[in-house]
């Protein structure tokens, strides 16, 4: 009889052998259609629809103007803030890239992901959350395009200027 099996052979418990360790089965593949584009840009988050208090039960709309936008693509952005709102929820984000129109777009929440902060006396947190954009003015709008495509050309290079022969 196996020391992992009991006399019933049901097992009791299993040993650790490294090296031997269970290969991890190929996730699904990557199904974004558009490109992710990193920025550092501040953003303002306001709830829509007003969000329960767990302690009160009274109802309030949550608003933050410390939020940092850190990637952005066509369908969805991703964002860095200090409390995650509920998955599914609706939120008004306005940001103002440099160079650019102010863009308020409505996004909804897809997921979040909390993240400690290394270095920080306390382990600082703060939550990374996925959004993807369901509307917005289309001035708004027109100006999310051109920023996305202004940000997603490589940088061009500097001209080669001849030097004097001398």
């Amino acid at each position: 009889m196996d020391e992992t099996q009991r006399r019933d052979g049901t097992q009791r418990w299993r040993r650790f052998i490294p090296g031997n360790e269970r290969r991890q089965q190929p996730g699904p593949p990557d199904r974004r259609r558009s490109r992710r584009v990193p920025v550092s840009v501040r953003a303002g988050v306001s709830s829509i629809d007003p969000v329960r208090d767990r302690h009160t039960g009274a109802l309030y709309y949550d608003v933050s103007e410390r939020e940092e936008l850190l990637e952005i693509s066509r369908r969805g952005l991703r964002l860095r803030m200090e409390r995650a709102p509920d998955d599914g929820s609706r939120l008004l984000l306005r940001m103002r890239p440099t160079g650019h129109d102010e863009i308020d777009l409505v996004v909804r929440t897809r997921w979040s992901h909390v993240e400690y902060v290394r270095g920080e006396c306390g382990a600082r947190a703060t939550t990374l959350v996925g959004l993807e954009i369901i509307g917005g003015p289309g001035a708004s709008l027109d100006a999310f395009e051109r920023w996305l495509a202004s940000s997603s050309r490589p940088p061009r290079a500097p001209l080669a200027r001849p030097q004097a022969l001398g």
